[in-house]
């Protein structure tokens, strides 16, 4: 399994007194060892607060959405690929 949750500590130390330009990248490599070491659940918890009020990030919303779909919530998933969704009209 790698050492994911050697790395989880670290980010989590890391992020204690990171300046804020490093919070968000910090926190999506934090999310990436949850995802990693399995933990869908904690991952899905470091990522949402990052997609609230911002422009959509495909690698963030894919992760996310992969979590939920690991998690078996499958209408959470399609909900987050949604705005991904191409326009038949277009």
């Amino acid at each position: 399994m790698g050492r994911y949750k050697e790395a989880i500590g670290q980010y989590r130390r890391a992020l204690e007194t990171a300046p804020a330009q490093y919070q968000g990248p910090l926190k999506s490599n934090l999310a990436l060892a949850h995802y990693k070491a399995g933990e869908f659940q904690n991952a899905v918890q470091t990522l949402e607060p990052l997609r609230a009020g911002v422009a959509p990030d495909p690698k963030i919303d894919l992760l996310v959405a992969d979590c939920y779909l690991q998690l078996g919530k499958l209408p959470k998933a399609v909900a987050v690929l949604a705005p991904y969704e191409s326009n038949p009209e277009d």
